[in-house]
């Protein structure tokens, strides 16, 4: 099931296509904001839905700690859908110098894997207002 931003499922392949773009859009945020992470991933040619499906898929329940979860949960409601993104980019300026740092595809995925889980997201307050 696709859906858009207002969460409207698409039932045509015309709007899973539209929408599938729109997502397309979101990773450029990550290539402008951050195009020394986003050119050593693509170095490694590891696709960004590797790195970020869970984390949407999920809403970051599996793996960011209870109450930054509760945390995001409260500005999704509050926000909408942006806030995904938002925390997807924060943990990218978290863990910018780590990721640069590896060498190697599984090095690079389980960095990806454990930068959700660090004294930075175990307070929500302070990692919500992480600047980007």
């Amino acid at each position: 099931m696709i859906t858009d931003e207002q969460g409207k499922i698409a039932k045509s392949r015309d709007e899973r296509v539209r929408i599938y773009g729109n997502n397309k859009k979101k990773l450029f945020l990550i290539r402008s904001k951050f195009p020394a992470v986003h050119k050593h991933v693509e170095s490694f040619g590891m696709p960004w839905a590797l790195v970020c499906s869970k984390w949407f898929v999920c809403l970051y329940s599996d793996v960011l700690p209870i109450e930054t979860t509760l945390r995001v949960w409260d500005c999704l409601f509050y926000e909408g859908s942006k806030i995904l993104l938002r925390v997807a980019l924060a943990l990218v300026a978290l863990n910018e110098k780590e990721i640069l740092a590896t060498t190697e595809f599984a090095d690079l995925a389980n960095k990806f894997q454990s930068c959700t889980i660090s004294e930075e997201t175990t307070f929500c307050h302070e990692f919500i207002e992480v600047q980007i």
